[in-house]
């Protein structure tokens, strides 16, 4: 006869429940049921939590749904004349819990309940949330379901403390292979939530305060305008690099995102009071952008009859990953040999990896706003704001991100007021 029994041994606030499933004699199995309690609040006698809050009485049932899947999976067991080993037993308590993953109280819950009121929430901005920004919370919850089945549990939104917050981070790190830096960006999407969660009415850890992301300070490379004029000259002998060439030039002089830079047409040009600019509505912030057409813009239309270039295919994504593919082959075909420390994805690891390489290697779509902010940023006749007013920032520090080596432009600067 089967028996399924609950029990703990320790006696702290997060203590937990064993499960023991008794096959008959000699037939004894223990294992962590992936639930835990505060000792003061389980009783032996029962094996179940003492009555109380509706905390306690969720446990009770999660527990009683547990004690009847066993039950009912061992029968199965039996009657298909398998043999039930410890094995069998952790990948049943691992199963149960992913089936719980959409419990209201769950991270995974709390996620799922955050990102059906992402389109209509909004920013500091005023806006509305982006639709890559509700991809991104949809991502990250994808990886905390992940790691709840690693795991082998649903964790509650109680149980996002600091404990947790390590075990995540090295998963996301050793089993996920994520940077460092992508890695310290998740772990603050999941404090948001959790926070969210907390402002609705869910009790939440008291360390949630002391759970915070982190960024890595990342080595960034941008083509000055020397290096764009080298560029210009080269004589290239494909279509694909010449075509690569043009939207390189056009990005570093129009400061977009790759989403926004592929979307220009000639129906993005419009007139205002005798002005050609080119009007983009960016696609991460929903706001709308004014671009003054640069003569160096003005000349590359020109050879295309006033259109822009044409894409290297029909899907933006799938255009922005050969873009950044025929960077790296314009780069090393241009001879952009010089050498900075960054990181390149390594496909035998599968990770970002850290070194010193030449820049061509180092070159992706994210170089033509960069660029554009670094090229502009610091000469007097180009104010701060108005470059932010381009590039659609709404914050300085968040546009200062963009710029490599901003404390020399600065010097530069003022050596050239005092001369």
């Amino acid at each position: 006869m089967s028996a399924v029994k609950f029990y703990v041994q320790g006696k702290t606030r997060n203590t937990n429940i064993y499960v023991r499933v008794s096959l008959g004699r000699g037939k004894l199995f223990r294992r962590k049921s992936g639930f835990t309690v505060n000792a003061s609040n389980w009783s032996n006698k029962s094996g179940f939590p003492k009555a109380g809050g509706d905390n306690l009485i969720k446990l009770k049932r999660s527990l009683l749904d547990l004690e009847s899947y066993l039950l009912r999976k061992i029968q199965e067991i039996e009657l298909s004349d398998e043999v039930f080993s410890i094995e069998t037993f952790e990948e049943l308590i691992k199963d149960f819990h992913v089936v719980r993953l959409s419990v209201s109280d769950s991270l995974v819950g709390c996620f799922e309940g955050f990102i059906k009121r992402l389109p209509t929430r909004e920013n500091a901005s005023g806006r509305f949330v982006s639709l890559s920004t509700i991809k991104k919370y949809k991502s990250i919850q994808k990886k905390v379901e992940a790691f709840d089945v690693f795991s082998g549990k649903a964790h509650t939104i109680q149980e996002v403390d600091i404990d947790y917050r390590e075990r995540f981070k090295a998963y996301l790190l050793s089993e996920d292979r994520l940077s460092s830096n992508t890695v310290g960006r998740y772990l603050k999407f999941v404090k948001t939530v959790v926070l969210d969660a907390k402002r609705r009415g869910f009790e939440v850890s008291d360390q949630i305060e002391l759970f915070r992301g982190y960024t890595v300070k990342a080595h960034k490379v941008v083509l000055r305008f020397e290096h764009l004029e080298h560029i210009k000259k080269v004589a290239l002998g494909s279509d694909k690099l010449m075509l690569t060439r043009d939207w390189l030039l056009i990005g570093c002089y129009v400061g977009q995102r790759a989403g926004d830079l592929f979307s220009m047409s000639k129906s993005s040009i419009v007139q205002d009071d005798g002005v050609d600019f080119i009007k983009v509505n960016q696609q991460k912030t929903g706001a709308t952008v004014f671009i003054p057409i640069h003569p160096e813009v003005r000349r590359i239309l020109s050879t295309y009859k006033g259109d822009f270039p044409s894409l290297f295919t029909d899907n933006l994504q799938s255009n922005c990953t050969l873009f950044n593919r025929y960077l790296k082959e314009l780069g090393e075909e241009a001879g952009l040999n010089e050498v900075h420390q960054g990181a390149v994805f390594n496909p035998e690891t599968g990770r970002r990896e850290e070194g010193v390489y030449p820049l061509f290697m180092l070159l992706s779509s994210h170089v033509c706003r960069r660029s554009f902010a670094t090229n502009f940023y610091g000469e007097k006749k180009y104010p701060t704001p108005l470059l932010m007013n381009i590039t659609g920032h709404t914050t300085e520090k968040m546009f200062l991100e963009y710029i490599v080596d901003k404390s020399n432009s600065m010097s530069h600067e003022l050596a050239s007021l005092w001369r």
